[in-house]
């Protein structure tokens, strides 16, 4: 009987904040003072007042997390790339991130039918570099995008990074006329001259995946370094070697490497993830920070 009501409340719980990493004694205090009721009849109406009593003093605890580790600019220029695709995708427009074009990196390449068009962006102030890269494509022939959460770029499509209290906490919103008037001015490029990185696509993916799922997405030292905030602090790398440890990692209940092809191993804290055990779990919606609490909780190591 208690095992079922802790699940329902969990379920409760879960559904009202949107992250599934609820710590247990959140759980085990509401479970404590439901007790009191079940031996006079349980029902859902009892176990969602109980749960909604609860509310504020939950949602104060996962919101005292996000705050402390919302992103700042240089965050927000790191994930830049990330967050123009997303939110071409929220109009309709796919494509690829990091990728490079004739050798030359490229942030974003937009897939408009058979062809791409590429894609640069700039943070709130143009570098050298950046200004090197718009003119070595141009020099190429080719007339990117150029897309800038700052205004010292001539002819750049004006973004603007838009904060918010709620899942996806933070996202660029993209001034749609000004994108019309460049994407029909900009070079398409043929898809057999843009290189995909598969690291990027699958950082991309998991970013993706789990601001939908509710949680606070950062970067960290490396944009395929992914800081992840629900109640509590997860990393995500991409490695080709996985590095066991790092003083990084103690800033993390969890870290997850994605390495490799195959298989699941768990050291401790650490969870080693093939790439094709991954795309496995996201296919089955079972990549959750939740789910791997409860791996790393088992008793001693674990290998599949």
């Amino acid at each position: 009987m208690m095992r079922e009501l802790r699940l329902k409340i969990r379920m409760l719980v879960e559904k009202m904040v949107m992250v599934d990493d609820v710590p247990d004694d959140v759980i085990d205090d509401i479970v404590d003072e439901l007790g009191y009721y079940v031996k006079s009849g349980y029902s859902e109406q009892l176990a969602e007042r109980l749960v909604l009593s609860y509310r504020e003093q939950i949602m104060s605890r996962l919101s005292s997390n996000i705050r402390q580790h919302m992103p700042g600019r240089g965050s927000v220029e790191k994930i830049l790339p990330f967050l123009l695709r997303e939110a071409l995708e929220d109009i309709g427009l796919t494509g690829y991130t990091l990728t490079t074009l004739r050798g030359e990196p490229v942030d974003l390449a937009i897939n408009v039918g058979a062809f791409y068009v590429p894609v640069i962006s700039i943070g709130y102030k143009a570098s050298r570099r950046d200004l090197y890269r718009v003119s070595r494509l141009r020099s190429m022939g080719i007339t990117p995008i150029v897309m800038s959460l700052g205004d010292d770029v001539d002819g750049a499509v004006k973004v603007k990074v838009d904060y918010m209290n709620e899942p996806r906490y933070y996202r660029v919103v993209i001034a749609a006329e000004s994108l019309k008037r460049s994407m029909g001015s900009a070079s398409l490029v043929s898809g057999r001259l843009i290189k995909p990185s598969k690291g990027m696509e699958v950082a991309y993916t998991l970013w993706s995946w789990l601001r939908k799922m509710g949680y606070l997405v950062v970067p960290g030292r490396r944009i395929s370094d992914l800081e992840v905030y629900g109640f509590g602090r997860y990393l995500i790398r991409i490695q080709g070697k996985p590095t066991m440890w790092d003083p990084y990692y103690r800033r993390f209940n969890t870290v997850v490497i994605i390495s490799g092809d195959n298989g699941i191993r768990i050291k401790d804290s650490i969870v080693i993830m093939g790439f094709n055990y991954l795309e496995r779990l996201i296919s089955e919606s079972n990549f959750t920070m939740g789910n791997l609490r409860r791996l790393i909780s088992r008793e001693g190591n674990y290998v599949e």
